[in-house]
């Protein structure tokens, strides 16, 4: 991703950021307050899930001002990656929360309690719901905006808090059963961890070096074929990324009497046509038609 696009992402982040303080902070507070005073340990879960959505959008804010950083010496592909090891941290603390929360839940099906229902408690339930879904769905397309896997990653933590509220509203339908509060705190727990794994596991693959998309191969065939009629053949495409920023390789096959001047400046033509339609630089090897 070049530098300007990163300097785009970055303003996108921090109103993403200022959105996700302002609303959090505010509903943290409440859903404590309410959860505290009617006993319910379903409300004080899914207050915690609210506070770290505050501090998983700091690191998200964080690894922006990271990722726009130049690329240096000792980073000539940029810091893009600083936005993956952010999503890294954020899905890892989503994991720990939901693990703390399955055990408290746990826990209440033994010891058991009563909740203390009452209106505004149903109340601060409904306005947590509203509000984190449209915090969701702003993040979202400012996300789209940026395009932006970060952002969509923060937006994701607020869309999990609005639907970890939806069972809770179950504890003031059924104040007198304990272990409906118990299970609500389990659900949620799930909720959270299932959200971080995938998370996890779709950013550690990037990390890990995925392969080209069917999308990219196509996109990249088509730039080539539609500029360059003479080639013959495109085959082994790999990508090295580096958080919107790296190399993309391949292999193309041209006719046997090419000079090696020729063959040369193909592939230089090749390699920046790659770069204006993806970002990313080219490096192409040139194969002989064996035909």
């Amino acid at each position: 991703m070049p530098l300007t696009e990163k300097e785009n992402t970055f303003h996108y982040v921090k109103y993403a950021v200022l959105l996700s303080v302002f609303g959090n902070l505010i509903l943290f507070f409440l859903k404590v307050y309410f959860g505290i005073i009617s006993h319910s340990l379903a409300m004080i879960s899914d207050a915690f899930h609210t506070l770290s959505d505050l501090s998983t959008s700091v690191i998200v804010l964080f690894a922006a001002r990271e990722a726009r950083r130049s690329p240096d010496s000792e980073h000539p592909f940029g810091h893009g990656r600083a936005e993956d090891i952010a999503i890294v941290s954020m899905s890892t603390l989503l994991i720990v929360v939901a693990f703390e929360f399955l055990r408290r839940g746990y826990t209440r099906f033994y010891t058991g309690n009563t909740v203390r229902t009452s209106l505004p408690l149903l109340a601060v339930i409904i306005l947590s719901i509203i509000t984190k879904e449209l915090m969701a769905r702003g993040t979202f397309l400012l996300g789209k905006k940026a395009n932006s896997s970060l952002i969509k990653a923060d937006a994701w933590h607020h869309r999990s808090d609005a639907l970890s509220s939806l069972p809770v509203a179950l504890v003031c339908i059924f104040p007198n059963y304990p272990l409906v509060d118990a299970a609500v705190t389990i659900f949620i727990a799930s909720l959270i961890g299932i959200v971080g794994i995938q998370l996890l596991k779709e950013t550690v693959s990037r990390l890990m070096g995925r392969a080209i998309s069917k999308e990219e191969e196509e996109k990249i065939k088509e730039v080539i074929t539609r500029s360059f009629p003479e080639i013959k053949d495109i085959h082994s495409i790999t990508l090295h990324d580096y958080g919107g920023k790296g190399v993309i390789t391949l292999h193309v096959t041209v006719k046997s009497n090419l000079s090696v001047l020729e063959s040369h400046q193909l592939a230089d033509s090749i390699e920046k046509a790659i770069h204006q339609a993806t970002g990313y630089q080219g490096l192409v090897h040139i194969e002989p038609d064996q035909d």
